[in-house]
């Protein structure tokens, strides 16, 4: 062999060796990423709750619940799964179609350590126009203080 079919030979190695190490890791942190998941859409699917009016009632219920079943300080999350929300909690397998505008998850986290406690899908026909205004004012997620 020549220098020039040489050194093409080993070009091609590297990069053949550089591929295989790159989906190596690939596939390592898909793992990795995966035992962090937070819940599977799947899952979440299973135990949804439908209602058809989605209000301060509901809310407060499914509060007073939680907060029954656990000790500690815990915050109350409601979101919109936008692809931002469904990202920044680790949640995977939502369809791309989900109806965002009818669909919304519940969070529960204790206050000091932001370990979830509980997470809910819940479909709804409509939300209460009060609600939408105070809680959400725009924005895709909601903090709801006891």
């Amino acid at each position: 062999m020549g220098k020039t079919k040489l050194g093409n030979f080993f070009a091609v190695s590297v990069i053949v060796g550089t591929i295989a190490a790159l989906t190596k890791l690939l596939e390592y942190l898909n793992e990795q990423e995966s035992k962090y998941c937070l819940a599977e859409f799947k899952d979440l699917l299973e135990n949804q709750k439908t209602v058809d009016v989605l209000n301060a009632r509901e809310i407060t219920d499914w509060i007073k619940n939680i907060k029954s079943e656990n000790d500690g300080k815990l915050t109350y999350i409601l979101a919109y799964p936008t692809t931002e929300i469904l990202k920044k909690y680790r949640l995977k397998g939502f369809p791309e179609n989900i109806d965002k505008k009818h669909t919304m998850i519940f969070f529960a986290v204790y206050e000091q350590t932001g370990s979830p406690v509980k997470v809910q899908l819940i479909s709804f026909g409509t939300i209460d126009s009060t609600i939408e205004a105070q809680l959400f004012n725009g924005e895709d997620y909601a903090v709801v203080e006891e």
